[in-house]
């Protein structure tokens, strides 16, 4: 089996630059004012940060407000992540080195397939999934050039399989990982040109079920409650009542915090162990995403690739087993 793929680019154990103290530190999150997004806020601030940037489309939220005068690092800024890339790359620049970039501003919707319009599926993916894309890719040359960083993703347990009351949600979640794992091996081979060793860390967290205000919308054109389709209400219910049922936001928090001082992590991290029982184990089986990172089997392609050793790196899910993900 090939190495963990975020060992390859980061520094070996007797190599690894003394992390620096946090008060020196940087961490920026999406999505801060509520659930998630603000537990994480609160963890990195009350954990010495110099500067923790919660971002958000409304920084005047009750709960953020009254962190804000508890703990003097944290800096609220008002940025939607649907903003032009211009917007963005601008409020980027302005935060100076980022030594943590947290995506956790998201959006759902719910429903029977034929109920979601074009435009709610449209409006989900630019939150879920341009968004994150425009914000890394203003981060991320930064963190190449300090040769150091770490960008972790809030996803979900359904990003692992669709969601059959919201899939393009668990859509979405998706999305974003495949985007991760090519930038996992980007990374790698970026390393390998430049000979130099990269401590750059990327990874997912994948929680269940989580208490917070989270509120999916109905799909826009959904059925009413008469005729075959009568089931989605009380579908739609139960999960409802399982969210405000989930895990404290402050797990997830708190897993944020363990990976972003690790020296490197598995690309996917269950928050719930339900979901470890459940969709990861029977689906992925190897939480570091060496084979995911890698792609499909290009070993039917070989003779298009140029590159020898790029081509032994791809075709490793040609192996017959894969680590227990226990």
């Amino acid at each position: 089996m090939h190495p963990n793929v975020n060992s390859l680019f980061a520094h070996p154990k007797s190599e690894l630059p003394k992390i620096k103290s946090n008060n020196a530190r940087t961490v920026v999150v999406t999505g801060g004012s509520s659930g998630i997004g603000l537990a994480t806020v609160e963890k990195f601030a009350s954990e010495g940060y110099g500067k923790v940037f919660a971002l958000a489309r409304n920084v005047n939220r009750p709960e953020l407000v009254d962190l804000v005068k508890k703990y003097p690092n944290i800096h609220p800024f008002a940025l939607d992540v649907t903003s032009s890339e211009e917007a963005i790359q601008e409020a980027i620049k302005s935060f100076g080195k980022i030594d943590i970039f947290i995506n956790n501003a998201g959006s759902g919707l719910i429903g029977t397939a034929e109920s979601f319009s074009i435009e709610q599926i449209r409006n989900l993916y630019e939150v879920n999934y341009f968004g994150p894309i425009k914000l890394i890719q203003a981060i991320l040359p930064g963190m190449r050039a300090a040769k150091e960083g770490a960008i972790l993703n809030v996803s979900s347990c359904v990003s692992l399989a669709p969601d059959l009351l919201q899939s393009p949600y668990s859509g979405s979640k998706a999305a974003l990982e495949h985007f991760l794992a090519q930038i996992n091996f980007d990374l790698y081979k970026y390393a390998q040109n430049i000979a130099e060793p990269l401590n750059i860390r990327i990874a997912n967290i994948n929680p269940g079920f989580v208490s917070t205000n989270f509120k999916a919308p109905v799909g826009s054109k959904q059925i009413g409650k008469e005729g075959g389709y009568s089931f989605i209400e009380a579908n739609i219910a139960r999960w409802n009542d399982s969210l405000h049922k989930g895990q404290s936001p402050a797990d997830s928090a708190n897993l944020l915090f363990e990976l972003a001082h690790q020296e490197k992590c598995n690309f996917w991290n269950s928050a719930d162990p339900r979901v470890l029982d459940g969709n990861a184990k029977k689906i992925y089986h190897d939480p570091t995403g060496n084979q995911y990172s890698h792609g499909v089997s290009m070993a039917k392609y070989q003779h298009l690739l140029d590159d020898k050793n790029n081509s032994e790196v791809l075709s490793v899910q040609n192996e017959k087993t894969a680590p227990s993900l226990m």
